[in-house]
């Protein structure tokens, strides 16, 4: 057909149908997360041990504490188990040592578990590493209880959904944290301050709905699933004895299928619904508290900043806010804190002598816990870095940030190092190094070059946290935890020599200071977190409570008492002392978050000697007074039983119970676990495409196998895949292999007439795919950095082509076969660090950059064939905290077979305007928030956010043609964050969007 031209043109695919399939095993972590895909650095080198019930793989190095805990795992799993009474199944524990942030979880498809082994820098009460065993080894125990039936061959994803779906959140969280505490001498249900934001609501008559307490609010401060849950839990075991919760899991492990299954099981067992068992916890526990508020001597101190509106009406400026750490400014009773809060991602800022916010002074990162320290003039504190391929290892460095001259800087790289504290003079900071190994050492550090001036380890087994100078710079006081408790203790940097203030205590010790010859701390010993002062060792005297042992040292044997310096209703927190003043700083928490608060001490406790007490200038009521035995001079580290103490011997002594042996990934690479419907764990519903696929991950994330048939309901025909992923290296590689139907539209232009023909075409094609892919990622205080390298190429063959109605010329010109075109690639990006209510950075760049070549080997020979794609993301603020401005840029260039091709974002409603070749879009958006409603529509909806937004899209824009800066298309839309079903995750956007059509054509 001489005179013709033809043109071949892929059909766009639009999906729709979204199949909503909800794999929801999100409680099987203690932290919280579903799938880990996130890998260790390649030179790591594992071991393993295999017990009778569990196989655990650690790095080398870790084989100490790996041993320890392969010596008691399978006893202790029988402990945690002993009402449920599940049929184990083998489970792997993998020990991670690279990470900074203690963490764990339990997951099915594929079944293993991750224990971060590195303890907590603040806040814990016992050794960190049995608390987490005991957690985790009971989400294994409500695995195997309720889906263990689910254990024949690949059928793990399914027996992971049905978890999911059966299961809220808080019941099987509140479940773990309900045995730790019992079974530990920890656990986070002794602690006050875990549940303190739940108490404060109730005690000033903030009591929500069951949905609003368990899926949380933007405007309010909720108790979350773990601290509810182990309430409710708790009280079903106490209401209807220890058998409750097997009794309830096994009803339901027979009825998986049955909708609703956790409620009705619920129902039938105890008569309440979990909507109406939420409010018989709150009414109970409404009673306990009052009556402990009742009988608990509480002072009103003044509280700072204050709110700046006292109606009814929540504000936006009383939403959620913590004004962390205060601390004394320079002269002048200025003082600095750490805000944070929904509206503000953590900034370091100045108050002035009133307590009135005046400036900030520097946005930091993500912290593993909140931690500043500011003397001298100078401020310190600590954040996470990443290694930027292998986001499994993180680090902790330390930054410094001096006023006086405007000057940051990142101290240490690539450390593990924690709390800074600065001396007095201002030329050495004290920090917390964990190694990891797990072995504590306390680090001195030079402040102008961060260079270590010293390294003092500490005895194995022990952990310290929140060190600070004393007024000569020549010891520190810290926190030590240990199996047995936590306590006191006193280091002098001299000598070495260590003194525990007073015996183990089951505590949340947080944050020793000096003061005179007194060291002032947070604890609960009334069961309210409030700030206390013990007399430091060698200080202490018959009249005030001290005795000598009979060897004659003071700082052992004997009572040692401990004073009560503040009275607060809720919880009091982090003190510091205001040298210029005398007066004591602290958090006081309050409704809505912690404030601040400020007493003065008496002018005789600051020079106070031994046996001289001190008090509250203002108080009538003296200080109250706890005895406490005293600690027994050197820290020694005893040996404990199975149930009560994990980890409680040397390295140096401790046998080598079970046979260990090097674990090697190569070895390993394939672990099939499950059929599933998905290929990619339904990561992508607008994707979804209906099917039966094997998967295999293998344990350390580093290999990806995918083999299975599809449906496509768009094309109307099935596919067949084999995918490989291999992680390991620096790049990522990806192989894979389709055989599929296409479906597209051929074109006979007559050229003679100017008509043409439009033909349906419909093929199949085997096609091959390589994609390598280095994606990079940088921390940098509050900056996130990213980099991504791609390179790609395909090979695909086209076979069985039917066109309808049928053209000679069509299949004449179709290109049969596609061979190997070039994919090169890059993108970068910058973003600042967004806060909860942020709805996009408030600054933010991002650029990719797409280059496609093929060279023609038939069907238009000599023909050149290209594709440039540039696609930019420009964040900005907007009129409003919390507003976002969007502005998104595309360009494309394309010949040959690309020339038809859309490669970037198109303008809304481009579907239904008339065909133009595209060549560039500006799409700009201006979101915002309207109300945070937190309404329910039973137990259909819970929507927490509406937001609006406008937008205006321009398309092929020409400086030169004033018709091109008109929009293609406008519009307003209306989206809300919601959760449905009164599942916890995921969270779900949805909305609606009205777009008008600017083409005067079309008017």
């Amino acid at each position: 057909m001489a005179g013709t031209e033809i043109a071949v043109f892929q059909r766009r695919l639009r999906p729709v149908v979204l199949l909503f399939f909800f794999v929801l095993a999100l409680g099987n972590s203690t932290r919280g997360q579903i799938f880990s895909y996130e890998q260790n650095p390649p030179q790591l080198k594992w071991r393993q041990i295999q017990t009778p019930q569990f196989k655990l793989i650690y790095p080398d190095g870790f084989e100490g504490k790996a041993q320890q805990l392969a010596w008691q795992i399978d006893s202790l799993y029988q402990l945690v188990n002993t009402d449920l009474r599940s049929k184990s199944r083998k489970t792997t524990i993998i020990l991670q040592n690279q990470s900074v942030l203690s963490n764990g979880f339990v997951q099915l498809a594929p079944r293993r578990s991750e224990f971060v082994t590195t303890p907590p820098p603040q806040g814990e009460t016992m050794d960190w590493l049995q608390n987490l065993t005991v957690h985790e080894l009971r989400h294994v125990a409500q695995f195997d209880k309720l889906v263990g039936n689910f254990n024949a061959p690949f059928l793990e994803q399914l027996g992971l959904a049905f978890y999911g779906i059966s299961l809220p959140s808080w019941f099987f969280e509140g479940d773990a944290v309900r045995a730790e505490t019992e079974l530990t001498v920890g656990g986070r249900g002794r602690v006050p301050s875990w549940i303190m934001p739940y108490r404060t609501n109730v005690l000033n008559g903030r009591e929500y709905s069951y949905q609003k307490d368990y899926l949380g609010s933007y405007r309010d401060v909720t108790p979350g699933f773990y601290e509810l849950g182990f309430l409710m839990a708790d009280k079903l075991e106490r209401d209807f004895g220890p058998g409750t919760a097997p009794a309830i899991l096994s009803k339901m492990s027979r009825n998986l299928l049955r909708p609703y299954n956790f409620s009705r099981t619920l129902r039938q067992h105890t008569g309440f619904s979990s909507r109406q068992w939420h409010a018989e916890t709150l009414r109970e526990m409404r009673a306990t508290w009052e009556q402990q508020d009742v009988e608990t001597y509480s002072v009103d101190y003044t509280v700072f900043p204050e709110r700046e509106n006292k109606g009814e009406i929540k504000r936006r400026d009383e939403l959620p806010v913590d004004w962390l750490l205060p601390q004394a400014g320079r002269a002048g009773g200025s003082l600095l804190a750490l805000r944070q809060g929904v509206r503000f991602a953590p900034e370091i800022v100045a108050l002035d002598g009133t307590g009135v916010y005046q400036k900030t002074l520097i946005r930091i990162g993500w912290q593993v816990e909140p931690h500043f320290s500011a003397r001298n003039g100078k401020i310190a504190w600590d954040e996470i870095r990443r290694n930027p391929r292998y986001s499994k290892q993180l680090f902790n460095v330390i930054n410094t940030y001096d006023p006086a001259t405007g000057r940051t800087r990142q101290l240490t790289s690539k450390t593990r190092l924690f709390s800074p504290a600065i001396s007095p003079d201002g030329q050495q900071i004290v920090c917390v190094e964990v190694a990891e190994d797990n072995r504590v050492s306390v680090v001195l550090l030079d402040w102008e070059s961060g260079s270590v001036l010293a390294s003092i380890p500490l005895p194995d087994g022990l952990m310290l946290q929140t060190p600070s100078f004393d007024g000569a710079g020549r010891k520190i006081a810290a926190v030590a935890v240990s199996v047995q408790g936590t306590s006191i203790i006193e280091l002098d940097l001299q000598t070495k020599e260590v003194s525990m203030l007073f015996d183990w205590q089951s505590q949340q010790l947080e944050r020793p200071i000096y003061w005179g010859n007194y060291i002032v701390f947070k604890g609960h010993f009334d069961g309210i977190d409030n700030i206390y002062a013990v007399a430091r060792p060698g200080e202490g005297s018959a009249e005030s409570g001290g005795s000598t042992g009979t060897d004659g040292n003071p700082g052992s044997g004997g009572f040692i008492p401990i004073h009560q310096l503040t009275h607060v209703r809720f919880g009091a927190f982090n003190p510091a002392i205001d040298e210029e003043t005398g007066e004591l700083l602290f958090n006081n928490y309050v409704l809505g978050g912690h404030r601040i608060s400020r007493i003065p001490l008496s002018a005789e406790g600051r020079e106070a000697g031994p046996g001289q007490e001190f008090g509250l200038v203002h108080e009538a009521r003296p200080t109250q007074e706890f005895r406490l035995e005293r600690g027994a001079g050197p820290v020694q580290i005893p040996r404990g039983d199975l149930r009560g103490h994990l980890f409680s011997e040397t390295e140096k002594t401790t046998p080598s119970f079970f046979q260990s042996r090097p674990y090697r990934e190569t070895e390993n690479l394939f672990n099939f676990h499950s059929l599933s419907m998905s290929s990619d764990n339904f990561s992508s519903l607008n994707e979804f495409k209906p099917g039966i696929f094997l998967l295999s991950d293998n344990l350390l994330n580093t290999s990806q196998t995918r083999f299975g048939y599809a449906y496509d309901g768009e094309q109307r025909t099935g596919e067949f895949n084999a995918e490989v992923t291999y992680q390991r290296l620096y790049p990522k590689f990806s192989v894979s292999y389709r055989n599929r139907g296409r479906t597209g539209t051929g074109r006979v232009v007559n050229r003679s007439d100017s008509t043409n023909t439009d033909h349906k075409l419909r093929w199949r094609e085997n096609n091959i795919n390589l994609d390598i892919q280095i994606p990079l990622v940088f921390y940098q205080f509050n900056h996130v950095y990213s980099l991504n390298l791609i390179a790609g190429t395909y090979l695909t063959q086209r076979y069985d082509l039917q066109v309808d109605p049928a053209s000679p010329a069509i299949k004449q010109n179709f290109v049969g076969s596609v061979r190997f075109p070039a994919k090169v690639g890059l993108s970068v990006g910058h973003n600042v660090r967004r806060s909860p209510l942020d709805l996009a950075p408030r600054w933010g760049q991002n650029l990719s950059f797409i280059y496609r070549h093929y060279s023609s080997e038939e069907g238009n020979q000599g023909e050149t064939n290209r594709l440039f794609t540039l696609r930019s993301t420009l964040y900005f603020p907007g009129i409003v905290r919390n507003h976002a401005t969007t502005i998104r840029i595309g360009f494309q260039k394309g010949a040959g077979i690309y020339s038809s091709v859309n490669d970037i974002p198109m303008v809304s409603g481009f579907d239904y305007l008339d065909a133009e070749k595209i060549n560039n879009t500006v799409l700009a958006s201006y979101h915002l928030p309207l109300a945070y409603p937190d309404w329910e529509i039973g137990s259909l909806a819970y929507i927490k956010r509406i937001k609006g937004g406008l937008f205006a899209d321009f398309q092929n824009l020409r400086p030169a043609n004033r018709a091109s800066l008109r929009p293609r298309t406008f519009g307003v839309e209306l989206r809300t964050d919601l959760n449905l079903l009164r599942f916890y995750l995921p969270d779900f956007d949805l909305g609606a969007r009205l777009i008008y059509d600017n083409d005067p054509a079309h008017r």
